[in-house]
C-alpha cells in the first residue's frame, strides 16, 4: 500500500512476486517511455508464444492422434484423510463441502491438557485434522515380525497399507503385474532412533534396526520387498512436490518401456497430536484453520495428516486389459524457478506459467 501511495498507482502482491529482483520491479514499475526497447519480456506468458518448431505447434499436430496414445490411466486409488478411510469418502466430503476438521471446545481443550493461557489466547486456533487409527497396522498379513511392525515409521506402515489397497481397488494381485514401479515419498521420520542408542553407550541391535526402517530410502524399498514388485524402487524426497516429481518419475518409466505397472504414493502424519497452533499475522497459516483455496478471504494454508497411493499404466494397456479407469493423465512436466523468484518459498508466475505450458502441450490441448 505504501509503495503503490509513493507512486501514485495501484501495487498489488502479485506485481512483487513476478518481479524476482529488484531491477526487474524497477523496470516494471517504470513508465513505458523509460523502459529500453531492447528490455526483455518478463511477463509470466512471454514464454508461451506459438512460433513453428514450438511445443505448442507440436501439440497440434498430436491432437488427432488416439486418445490412448502416450497417456497413463489411473486403474487404482487408495486414500486415508482426515475424515475420509478411503477415496470414496474423500470425494464425497468434496462433493458436499465437509469440512474434515476436529474443532474442540474450551472444555474438551482442558481434559486435553491444553495450557488455560493457551486456549484463552485470542489468536489460538482449536482444531485438528488427524487420521483415525493411524497407529493400528496388521503385521501378520505383510509377514512383518511385530517387533520390526513396532519399530517401523508409522507412514511407512499407512504407505504399505495404502499400496496393497491401491491394488486390490484396481482388481489387481502383486503376482499379476510383477513389473511394477514404486516412487513413494514421506514426511519427516518420525523414527527418533540413532546408531548411538540413549548416549549412555552402544547401541543395541534394535537401535540399529530402527535407524535402518525410518531411513527415507527404505520406504519403497520395503514396499517392493513385501509386495514381491520387480521395477525400479526409491524414495522421492522434494517438499511440497513430492508425490507429483514421484508422478513425473512413473511417466517415465511407464513410456519408457522399463516398466508395465508403477505405484506412486506419499504419507505426512504430525510427530504428536498437538491441539491447534497459534497464528501469527504474515506467516502462512490460516486466521481460523480453514484453507479458503481461491477465495478472496483466503489468508493462509492449513497442516493435515494424509496418505494416498495411485496405480498406474499405460493407458493402451489397461483399456487392452479391461481395466476401471479413473482418469487419464495426458501431459505432466516438471521444472525449477532457479533464481527467479520472489523468496525461496515462493513459486515465480513465470516459471508456473513456463511448466503449465508443457503440460499442456504434450496432452494436445490448446
Amino acid at each position: 500500500e505504501r509503495i503503490g501511495a509513493e507512486l501514485g498507482r495501484p501495487f498489488t502482491v502479485t506485481e512483487l512476486f513476478r518481479q524476482p529482483t529488484v531491477a526487474a520491479l524497477v523496470q516494471a514499475l517504470s513508465p513505458p517511455d523509460s523502459a529500453p526497447n531492447s528490455a526483455p519480456d518478463n511477463s509470466p506468458n512471454s514464454s508461451l508464444h506459438s512460433s513453428p518448431h514450438s511445443p505448442e505447434a507440436a501439440a497440434r499436430e498430436r491432437a488427432n492422434r488416439p486418445v490412448a496414445d502416450g497417456a497413463l490411466a489411473i486403474v487404482g486409488i487408495s486414500c486415508r484423510f482426515p475424515g475420509a478411510p478411503d477415496h470414496r469418502a474423500f470425494w464425497s466430503n468434496l462433493r458436499h463441502g465437509r469440512d474434515s476438521a476436529k474443532r474442540y471446545s474450551a472444555e474438551e481443550l482442558r481434559a486435553a491438557g491444553v495450557p488455560e493461557a493457551v486456549i484463552g489466547n485470542a489468536n489460538y486456533v482449536p482444531v485438528q485434522r488427524g487420521i483415525e487409527g493411524k497407529e493400528y497396522f496388521d503385521a501378520g498379513f505383510f509377514n512383518i515380525a511385530p517387533r520390526n511392525a513396532a519399530l517401523l515409521d508409522p507412514q511407512f506402515r499407512l504407505l504399505l497399507e495404502g499400496a496393497w489397497a491401491a491394488l486390490e481397488d484396481a482388481g489387481l494381485t502383486p503376482a499379476a503385474i510383477p513389473e511394477t514401479a514404486v516412487f513413494m515419498a514421506a514426511g519427516g521420520s518420525l523414527n527418533r532412533a540413532s546408531l548411538q542408542g540413549d548416549g549412555a553407550g552402544p547401541g543395541s541391535s534394535d537401535d540399529y534396526v530402527a535407524w535402518l526402517l525410518g531411513q527415507q530410502g527404505t520406504l519403497a524399498t520395503l514396499i517392493s520387498y513385501h509386495l514381491g514388485l520387480t521395477g525400479q524402487s526409491f524414495s522421492v524426497h522434494a517438499n511440497c512436490s513430492s508425490s507429483l516429481v514421484g508422478l513425473q518419475l512413473a511417466a517415465m518409466a511407464l513410456r519408457g518401456g522399463d516398466v508395465n505397472a508403477a505405484l506412486v504414493g506419499a504419507c505426512s502424519l504430525f510427530p504428536e497430536d498437538a491441539i491447534g497452533y497459534i497464528f501469527e499475522p504474515g506467516l502462512n497459516f490460516s486466521s481460523d484453520g480453514r484453507c479458503k483455496t481461491f477465495d478472496g478471504k483466503a489468508d493462509g494454508m492449513v497442516a493435515g495428516e494424509g496418505a494416498a497411493v495411485v496405480l498406474l499404466k499405460r493407458a493402451e494397456d489397461a483399456i487392452a486389459d479391461g481395466d476401471n479407469i479413473y482418469a487419464l493423465i495426458k501431459g505432466i512436466a516438471l521444472n525449477n524457478d532457479g533464481a527467479d523468484k520472489a523468496g525461496f518459498y515462493a513459486p515465480s508466475g513465470r516459471g508456473q506459467a513456463e511448466v503449465i505450458g508443457k503440460a499442456l502441450a504434450q496432452a494436445g490441448i490448446d
